[in-house]
């Protein structure tokens, strides 16, 4: 039992430690709720990989079929490679030759990140909310064949026209794509509950406890394999000297 405790303790008060120090001194206290929560999924964690099916087969109620996930994920895929073209495109514009890459900036390659991700994001949205195809069953935005490929009907003619079904498509399936995640979310929320009466107990709580105590431990000293040490000791003392002798409390 205080094998298993220490390990615990010590490995959430560890990784809280090293998030807390990896942020912001205005977000350290974040590592103090990671490590709590590794603390308490670190105990017996194979009761926790058992509690799992369990859990899902409790809160599982609608679900997409295959289908629906292949349909999905390959219309995210297809919106991907438009975006992944028409950034190319333009890197190739504004950075044409090796020479200009040095005198790009650090605020330039920051927008030009930010850019990326804001386009990515909108194409994969885009992906989830449309349809895969049309009345006749095929893809009415992208070239039949590699003939159609030239770079002038690419970026003219196909590429407007995809961003184009990408738009119309993202709106009308909006409310679809609302629907879906508030599926997702419910599922998720009873996943979570029938999760945590599956596994919870007065061990796993005084693991969370100690564990946040060694990642704060660990953050005040600049060292998070101090801050894992003292939250394994501050566990096992915990249980041996307050829950057992002095609260008199059995631990389950």
């Amino acid at each position: 039992m205080q094998t298993k405790i220490f390990s615990a303790c010590f490995l959430g008060a560890f990784i809280g430690a090293l998030v807390a120090l990896q942020l912001q001194p205005s977000l350290w206290w974040i590592g103090l709720v990671v490590g709590a929560f590794t603390g308490y999924l670190s105990y017996e964690f194979k009761a926790v990989l058992r509690a799992v099916p369990t859990a899902y087969t409790a809160a599982r109620g609608w679900r997409p079929d295959g289908e629906f996930w292949k349909v999905k994920v390959r219309n995210v895929g297809i919106f991907w490679g438009l975006t992944q073209t028409l950034l190319v495109g333009l890197f190739l514009a504004f950075v044409h030759t090796p020479t200009t890459v040095g005198s790009v900036t650090a605020e330039s390659w920051k927008t030009i990140g930010l850019i990326t991700l804001i386009m990515h994001g909108f194409m994969g949205f885009a992906g989830l909310t449309m349809p895969a195809r049309d009345r006749n069953d095929e893809i009415i935005y992208m070239p039949d064949g590699y003939a159609e490929l030239n770079p002038l009907k690419v970026y003219l003619w196909h590429l407007p026209r995809g961003i184009f079904f990408a738009v119309r498509w993202m709106v009308l399936g909006l409310p679809q794509a609302l629907a879906f995640c508030l599926r997702a979310v419910s599922f998720l929320k009873r996943f979570s509950v029938f999760l945590f009466r599956e596994i919870h107990s007065d061990v796993r709580l005084l693991c969370a406890c100690d564990a946040s105590i060694g990642a704060a431990i660990g953050y005040f000293t600049g060292n998070a394999v101090i801050g894992g040490i003292a939250g394994g000791i501050f566990g096992v003392l915990n249980y041996e000297v307050v829950s057992k002798r002095l609260l008199h409390i059995t631990v389950r």
